[in-house]
């Protein structure tokens, strides 16, 4: 079916066969790319990461943390398995050791963090890759029509690491220390590094922007989108990505990303932040100040004279 037929259909409101339409494009791109929607990790080829520290660094070991006897089970059970997919490997003398924090999330099971904050975080050299505004992300969706999101699974862990930054990463626990073979949770740098990672394979792209893990696809028909989130695909593909299926959306005439909800007339505030920022409790420091600056900020594009609202808030 051509872009001519397509705009007929909805031109004609023929609802029904355009949902058809989505759904035979939905079906056909889970079956080329049901290897790319398993939910494992894969790995990036020819690439092996290091973490560059500043000069005079030294190692600091931290001993484990007491485990909640409530998540003592499913804590281990992601343990080994990140130990069978070789992400974490147990290893016997370490200079360098993190004590984990384990996050709950929604679906019940526990996904292991570590607090790098206290160990080598201060002594990393920055990494200064630029990332978008969010301005400039939207407005790469301007025009849109239709739309694909994509949500890449366990994103940071497809990244290799040498060695040496393996060590550096390791991670304490009740079972013992455990050096760390990918890119880590709660690096510093983890995020503007898989930005860049993420940039240089999307780059050249149409209709096409990318915060982090989130990928999201325009299209002005369904066509095009269809062309699009393909070639999408074939890229993470070739680079051995995984898309975490139950959280990726396809040929959607709009789409929740970045706390916003996108369609053809733009962009629109969500009902989740709206009702957090009118449940925010009233600051009584100047750093809870701040924050709430930040949360109305979020929204500054919805509401009228902002600055002039805001200003008795900014003297304080």
């Amino acid at each position: 079916m051509n872009v001519h037929n397509i705009n007929q259909l909805i031109k004609n409101n023929e609802k029904e066969n355009l949902e058809q339409l989505k759904n035979n494009y939905t079906a056909e791109i889970y079956e080329l790319y049901s290897e790319l929607f398993e939910s494992k990790i894969g790995k990036l080829p020819k690439l092996q990461a290091q973490l560059p520290l500043q000069p005079g660094s030294k190692p600091i070991y931290i001993k484990p943390r007491i485990v909640p006897y409530a998540l003592v089970e499913k804590i281990e059970g992601e343990i080994k398995s990140l130990e069978e997919a070789k992400i974490i490997e147990r290893i016997e003398n370490t200079e360098w050791g993190t004590s984990i924090v384990p996050i709950l999330k929604p679906d019940g099971n526990v996904r292991i963090c570590a607090d790098y904050k206290i160990t080598v975080n201060s002594q990393l050299q920055n990494n200064r890759y630029p990332i978008f505004r969010i301005e400039e992300i939207f407005n790469k969706l301007s025009g849109g029509k239709f739309f694909t999101t994509l949500d890449i699974y366990k994103a940071y862990l497809h990244v290799g690491m040498d060695d040496e930054s393996a060590k550096i990463q390791g991670i304490c626990t009740h079972m013992g220390t455990y050096k760390v073979n990918r890119l880590m949770f709660g690096i510093k740098t983890a995020p503007n590094y898989w930005q860049s990672i993420m940039d240089r394979i999307l780059e050249g792209l149409n209709g096409v922007a990318c915060f982090f893990d989130d990928i999201v696809i325009k299209g002005s028909n369904l066509v095009e989108l269809h062309k699009r989130t393909k070639e999408v695909l074939d890229h993470l593909k070739q680079n051995n990505l995984h898309v975490n299926r139950g959280k990726s959306k396809f040929f959607e005439t709009s789409v929740k990303y970045l706390g916003h909800i996108v369609d053809s007339d733009g962009l629109h505030k969500t009902s989740d932040k709206i009702e957090a920022i009118l449940n925010a409790p009233k600051p009584t420091t100047q750093t809870e100040v701040k924050q709430f600056l930040g949360l109305i900020n979020y929204y500054y594009r919805f509401i009228p004279d902002l600055a002039s609202k805001l200003h008795p808030l900014y003297q304080l």
